[in-house]
């Protein structure tokens, strides 16, 4: 779609005799910056913006071309027709930002993501940096610094850094978390309930599709529930985020909860032959192998159990 300038007739020629240098009076030199001012100031979303940008350029071509052409021009009107147009440039290419309708097609997005069983940390171009727990994916433009705006799907921490001029926000599908400079985590597993929760800072959370929102601030969580907002306090915030130094906690769990962990940690999948809820499990193991913390626990419960391929049957528990 070719770009449009809202001008009028008497104003296009004005234009037009401007960049020929052959404006003769002060008058209609004011006319043309009203004009810019005017065209400054609205700040469409269905804009063009490469066609702006180009015919931007061809404007500043021109002017260029007009000004060898016209050497005999005063260089008073001269300075002012390459100031005119350097700012009309200039407000056009920043109109081109304020454009929120951008063309699919035209975003490049970087992928950070991990697999079953994987955590990774990574540190975004503004230096913020994120750790992605298993199963974890999260997606940014690579205009970053100009909007931080990160996609999310999974269960990531934030430690932002700190820009008072651009706020850090997190999208995913129910969520829209913004801060200017926290650390925090942000659960969002395609079709489940989602939460956030904060370790420091205060984060503003609110709805994707509704009005509710709510500010957070240190050891405070929000998880949605039927598309509505609950915020509570962190009972343990030891435990919430324990994950992000690689800690595995088990704070009295029963045999079926361990098992649900171990998946999630480890990647891999836990049978067990019968519910063994009556038995319950403490302790915290940092950059264990599965085979290390099995061995720590049969010193307080008793377990028969066999590997196959990568699945582990529990077949027996003896509770101490």
């Amino acid at each position: 779609m070719k770009a449009k300038f809202n001008i009028d007739p008497e104003t296009k020629a004005l234009i037009h005799q401007l960049l020929r240098g052959k404006i003769t009076n002060t008058e209609e030199l004011n006319r043309i910056n009203e004009w810019y001012h005017k065209i400054y100031q609205e700040q469409s979303s269905t804009l063009d913006t490469k066609q702006y940008k180009r015919e931007a350029l061809q404007m500043i071509d021109k002017a260029i071309k007009t000004k060898q052409r016209n050497l005999y021009v005063r260089f008073r009107w001269i300075a002012a027709t390459i100031t005119l147009i350097a700012l009309t440039a200039i407000a056009l290419f920043q109109i081109s930002d304020w454009s929120s309708t951008k063309d699919p097609s035209d975003v490049e997005w970087v992928v950070y993501q991990t697999g079953k069983g994987e955590r990774a940390t990574y540190y975004l171009p503004d230096s913020s940096q994120v750790f992605l727990a298993p199963n974890t994916t999260i997606k940014i433009t690579t205009d970053f610094l100009a909007q931080r705006k990160v996609e999310l799907n999974g269960l990531a921490f934030f430690k932002v850094k700190k820009l008072q001029q651009t706020s850090f926000e997190v999208f995913t599908e129910k969520l829209h978390t913004s801060v200017l400079g926290t650390s925090f985590s942000v659960g969002a597993y395609s079709g489940g309930e989602e939460r956030v929760e904060v370790k420091s800072g205060k984060v503003k959370v609110k709805q994707q599709e509704g009005s509710k929102q709510t500010i957070l601030a240190k050891g405070q969580r929000v998880y949605t529930f039927q598309d509505q907002l609950f915020p509570s306090t962190i009972t343990d915030q030891e435990e919430a985020f324990s994950w992000v130094s690689n800690t595995l906690i088990f704070n009295n769990i029963t045999l079926s909860e361990m098992a649900e962990k171990l998946e999630d940690w480890y990647g891999i999948e836990v049978k067990t032959t019968q519910p063994f809820n009556t038995c319950r499990i403490n302790g915290k193991y940092q950059n264990q192998s599965i085979e290390e913390v099995l061995k720590i626990i049969n010193y307080s419960i008793k377990m028969e159990y066999k590997w196959e391929n990568n699945t582990l049957t529990i077949e027996k528990v003896t509770c101490n």
